[in-house]
């Protein structure tokens, strides 16, 4: 059943860092990767690297999270951003680990819904855009609300998860059980293909400039979330539930299972304004 994400995430705050750590996205491990911490910031830089980024560079964090992948960008680059997010547990705890970094002045994070275009005034030169659009159902309106906000030579660099091959009625009937548990672990999502994706920027006159696939790399986030989720059990069931956490054990095997079977990957995309 289709659930606001938005308060999934209010939810879901306190527990994600047991497991996940700094970051609420997946990580890149290369060969020299040797922790998740390491590895999540190793993908914020990867995107990051797709477009050149410099003091003069105004940012939208499109689904900020926690907000420290903008802490990040903001301390390597010394850029000026904006993060939205729909959750307001998130925008919180972004607001007090800017405060704590002391890197307020260029940076500020506020309630926002992309669905709904409750988005800052622009323009902005980058539209940031990491793990958030499989939440999306409107994904081609959110696109056009963001873009809206950019200026005539935006960029959009994007990573998310995606569906590599359509899934047939069949097999979503026989994965309805993992399916679920994803849902209510992870928010209500909706995956589309890289060619989909692809193919609504194009529609919205951008150039795709890049479209990596980099699910290899990502996969083995999978089992760092679980080793820590068993390292921190007794933590994580105090704040949400034993049921919570059986369904949050579990999601980590049909994740690991969907993507060794190439029914979902992870990609990263760089994509401008046409003139």
């Amino acid at each position: 059943m289709e659930r606001n994400n938005g308060v999934h995430y209010d939810n879901i705050s306190g527990i994600w860092p047991l497991f996940m750590s700094n970051h609420f996205h997946y990580g890149y491990f290369s060969k020299k990767t040797y922790s998740l911490d390491n590895a999540t910031d190793n993908l914020v830089l990867k995107l990051s690297s797709l477009h050149e980024i410099n003091q003069n560079t105004k940012i939208i964090d499109v689904g900020c999270g926690i907000g420290q992948a903008s802490i990040m960008l903001n301390s390597k680059y010394n850029c000026k951003i904006c993060g939205i997010s729909n959750s307001e547990v998130g925008i919180n705890t972004a607001k007090n680990r800017v405060k704590e970094s002391g890197l307020e002045k260029d940076m500020e994070f506020q309630f926002g819904d992309t669905e709904k275009n409750i988005l800052p005034d622009g323009p902005f030169d980058i539209a940031w855009i990491m793990e958030v659009t499989h939440l999306i159902k409107n994904k081609e309106d959110a696109f056009k609300n963001i873009s809206h906000k950019l200026n005539k030579n935006g960029v959009i660099l994007m990573s998310d998860l995606c569906s590599t091959n359509k899934f047939t009625l069949k097999e979503i009937v026989k994965f309805k059980r993992e399916i679920e548990v994803l849902h209510k672990v992870f928010g209500y999502t909706i995956l589309k293909t890289k060619k989909v994706y692809k193919s609504m920027f194009q529609n919205m006159g951008y150039q795709v400039i890049r479209m990596d696939d980099i699910s290899k790399e990502v996969f083995p986030t999978i089992e760092a979330w679980g080793k820590n989720a068993l390292a921190n059990r007794e933590q994580i069931i105090a704040l949400s539930n034993v049921e919570y956490f059986t369904y949050l054990l579990q999601s980590f095997d049909y994740l690991n299972f969907f993507f060794k079977n190439k029914y979902i990957g992870y990609f990263l995309l760089f994509s401008q304004k046409n003139e």
